[in-house]
């Protein structure tokens, strides 16, 4: 249900009073429910301060997929209408879009996510008939028309993630269904395929750690040391209480593992990283079901 316009004009205040934030979207169609929800609380407290539906005037609303932020606190969120992917900038806090990008005509966009290095934005999609080829389109200072990019070892990409470096990790699919990743280094128009230790057919999202790439399957958090082409599993986290197969985007915020439920209850669930195990904490979404994906938005003392 709407949030009052006092608890909406929360997000604001918290915004302005140097307060991290926590964004979740709503990837999923669910029944009836509405679609493009995206969700705003403080983080840490967990207040919800803002909510707000993602859509373009003209059309209904969109289905969200994939959600990210910069180092600047900056959140970009991908919305997915009937003709492909618009994707919308919002400042640390904000409800409404400061700038808007289109989908560099890769079809459905799936996930995205921000070079700390550059500040470039990576958007990558998993395709549609008549809507495009699946392909990464990176955006030069995240304005602009991207460069695209195509991997031919990858039929449809899910995830992204830069690492400290600036070298962006792909993780897709293959025809098959088999999990491929990839890492695109950095000043490189080329992708290296790399070897996986073992065979994924459903993943949640890849993701920097601060030390490890990370790829999360089912209800694993499979941390990788890569050397070369070739992955091997340096350790892993369990994450329980969750549905299998487990499709919702994870995010890994310092210590700790924050996740949506996807298509289920319209929960946000919290675990310790690495360590895992039951969730410390789990709180509603407002009603919103079909969470997808989560990103935190950096409060201004804590920019770099």
């Amino acid at each position: 249900m709407p949030l009052s316009p006092a608890r909406q004009s929360a997000a604001q205040t918290a915004s302005s009073s140097g307060t991290n934030l926590l964004y979740v979207d709503q990837g999923y169609i669910y029944g009836n429910h509405p679609r493009g929800g995206v969700l705003i609380y403080t983080y840490p407290g967990d207040a919800l301060v803002g909510q707000f539906t993602v859509s373009n005037p003209s059309y209904p609303p969109a289905t969200t997929e994939g959600i990210c932020s910069d180092a600047r606190g900056d959140g970009f969120i991908e919305a997915e209408y009937y003709y492909g992917t618009t994707i919308y900038k919002y400042a640390h806090g904000g409800t409404s879009p400061i700038a808007t990008l289109g989908d560099g005509g890769n079809g459905y966009a799936n996930d995205c996510a921000s070079d700390p290095a550059t500040g470039s934005l990576a958007v990558v999609s998993r395709g549609s008939p008549g809507s495009g080829q699946a392909n990464v389109a990176i955006f030069k200072h995240a304005k602009g028309t991207p460069t695209t990019y195509t991997d031919p070892a990858i039929n449809a990409y899910y995830s992204c993630s830069y690492d400290n470096q600036g070298n962006l990790f792909i993780e897709g699919t293959e025809a098959n269904g088999d999990v491929e990743l990839a890492e695109l280094p950095a000043g490189s128009s080329t992708f290296t395929n790399i070897t996986l230790p073992k065979t994924f057919r459903y993943t949640g999202s890849v993701q920097w750690d601060g030390t490890y790439i990370t790829i999360s399957a089912a209800s694993t958090i499979y941390r990788l040391t890569i050397s070369g082409s070739t992955a091997t599993i340096a350790g892993t986290t369990r994450v329980l209480g969750r549905t299998k197969p487990w499709t919702a985007l994870t995010f890994i915020y310092q210590e700790q593992v924050i996740a949506p439920d996807g298509p289920e209850r319209g929960e946000v669930g919290f675990w310790r990283y690495p360590s895992g195990g039951k969730p410390v904490k789990v709180i509603a979404a407002n009603g919103v079901r079909g969470l997808y994906s989560a990103t935190m938005s950096v409060a201004p003392k804590e920019r770099r």
